[in-house]
């Protein structure tokens, strides 16, 4: 597996991934209606391109194929979203993603990355050190809201 920045031609296998993890993954803690909703609101290949250019997107290739990517904002230390093809998990792959994106933060001098956690990704990024700070509700692209948890790590000084 390689993990490296994404490039435009990467899209249209970051929206594949992205749908095929929210429709099988992200259905074992969300209702069908919000899973239809989330996977059809908005996903379109071009909606991935700022994240791309400005250099915040991440993906991990297995035999020239998107199977994960990760977009993080420098800027904030936000983990604005990180998905791995169901049938790629649990094989490291985005424990990988996740310690590329430490790695980039305490080189620019972030200390804390938080995020927007999927319910049933809960239990993996504290399996990686993050802790909840409260539940919320994630407000979708389709004006659907779905339940989250706010998460943090903190990456030492």
């Amino acid at each position: 597996m390689l993990i490296r920045p994404a490039v435009a031609s990467d899209v249209d296998g970051i929206m594949v991934t992205h749908v095929a993890a929210i429709r099988e993954t992200c259905s074992s803690a969300y209702k069908p209606e919000e899973i239809a909703a989330w996977a059809s609101g908005g996903m379109n290949p071009e909606r991935y391109l700022p994240g791309i250019s400005e250099g915040r997107v991440l993906v991990a290739v297995e035999e020239d194929a998107v199977v994960a990517f990760c977009e993080f904002d420098a800027a904030t230390g936000e983990v604005l979203g990180m998905f791995v093809d169901p049938a790629h998990l649990r094989r490291g792959i985005g424990r990988g993603l996740l310690e590329r994106v430490e790695t980039a933060a305490v080189q620019r001098g972030i200390t804390r990355l938080h995020l927007q956690s999927t319910l049933n990704a809960i239990e993996f990024y504290r399996a990686n050190g993050f802790v909840v700070d409260e539940m919320a509700l994630f407000r979708l692209r389709a004006g659907v809201s779905v339940p989250c948890a706010l998460m943090h790590k903190d990456l030492g000084s």
